[in-house]
């Protein structure tokens, strides 16, 4: 049933906004089960239209970086388990996404406005977000410098290095931290 009316939407040449009207889905939170109608939605216009688009792609231009960021976060700290299990497999992909498009962990600082108040205040979620991210930045960094050492001077630079890092990225982090206290 589902499949005919999404074929009849695509005939009608409707959009992924009519979708999202017509699913439920709003600008102020995530319905993890009607997310499944509009991941079939796009699977069939990729298929109908040889196209590659995504779930998270998609998300992201409707919702944006910073929202879609912190409603995936409060669900995967405050959801149900099904909801969690979603929110994580997104947040993943849309972490990816920024990595395709060269965003550093600066970018997502910024991005998610934890230097300064914001309409609905940083949160939490946000910050574990942010953490998260610039973690995945980091290691790739250190894989690559220790990849390049490996061919170089041995092991025991590499571990010493690897240790600098991570005391660098935790003192960022706590700089981060202390210089803008979270909002309740």
């Amino acid at each position: 049933m589902l499949e005919i009316l999404l074929q009849v939407w695509w005939q009608e040449g409707k959009a992924l906004d009519y979708v999202f009207e017509e699913v439920g889905l709003c600008s102020h939170s995530l319905d993890f089960k009607r997310l499944t109608v509009l991941e079939r939605c796009i699977k069939l216009w990729n298929k109908e239209e040889h196209s590659d688009f995504e779930l998270v792609e998609v998300l992201i231009r409707y919702y944006g970086d910073s929202w879609l960021s912190s409603l995936l976060s409060d669900a995967i700290l405050y959801g149900n388990a099904y909801e969690r299990k979603i929110a994580t497999n997104l947040e993943t992909k849309m972490m990816q996404d920024w990595k395709k498009r060269s965003l550093s962990a600066e970018n997502v600082y910024n991005m998610l406005k934890l230097g300064s108040v914001r309409e609905h205040d940083y949160s939490e979620a946000d910050t574990k977000t942010y953490e998260g991210y610039s973690a995945r930045c980091i290691a790739e960094e250190v894989e690559k410098v220790l990849d390049a050492m490996k061919t170089e001077n041995g092991v025991n630079k590499m571990k010493r290095l690897k240790e600098e890092m991570q005391v660098e990225k935790r003192n960022s982090i706590n700089e981060r931290k202390s210089k803008h206290p979270r909002i309740e």
